[in-house]
């Protein structure tokens, strides 16, 4: 654990999420998560899409409720798994270390460790119930835990226009497959 330059705390799940983006996995485009317009106990999280173990996975946006302690805070994390499918996983509630601070400042309590095979996307602060009855999620506490995936340019033909790796596979979906052959970064695997 250490503190970055702005005083968030910095937790083993930043290192191995940005050791994942170094294997290739992490966020290919969107998947960000926001406070409601109206804050409420929920987080919106947006479309986009991960690679995980070298597969693309495509991610439908939707909302994910947080829920309160009676009377400790906590952390929970954000996540997409192999399927594409959206996971928030709780922590353990405990007094807020060091005194004084709450959110991204505090180094107690800590988030949950990422379940295996699944992309970090956001670290979120959960106040308890005897601080905000009902819970309401801030844009303070959320903290953006993305790995995003640097885009490779891609030339369709001699005469096309250059387009991000990001924007075709958006255009073609599916139907491009990851490899490490060491040729290649996207594989079409049909048309």
């Amino acid at each position: 654990m250490g503190y970055y330059a702005d005083g968030h705390v910095e937790f083993d799940n930043d290192h191995n999420a940005m050791v994942d983006g170094i294997k290739g996995n992490g966020v290919v485009v969107g998947c960000g998560v926001t406070a409601q317009g109206t804050p409420d106990d929920t987080v919106a999280v947006a479309s986009g899409a991960v690679v995980a173990n070298g597969t693309y996975i495509p991610v439908t946006g939707l909302n994910k409720t947080c829920v309160s302690h009676a009377t400790l805070p906590k952390r929970a994390i954000i996540s997409v798994n192999s399927s594409g499918v959206v996971t928030i996983t709780h922590g353990t509630e405990g007094v807020a270390a060091p005194a004084g601070q709450v959110g991204p400042f505090c180094s107690v309590p800590a988030p949950p460790d990422v379940p295996a095979n699944e992309v970090l996307i956001a670290d979120i602060w959960i106040e308890p119930l005897s601080t905000h009855n009902p819970t309401v999620i801030v844009t303070a506490d959320i903290t953006d835990r993305r790995v995003i995936l640097q885009d490779t340019v891609i030339t369709v033909a001699s005469d096309a226009e250059m387009i991000t790796a990001a924007t075709l596979i958006n255009k073609l979906g599916q139907k491009f497959r990851r490899t490490d052959d060491g040729n290649h970064l996207w594989v079409c695997t049909s048309i």
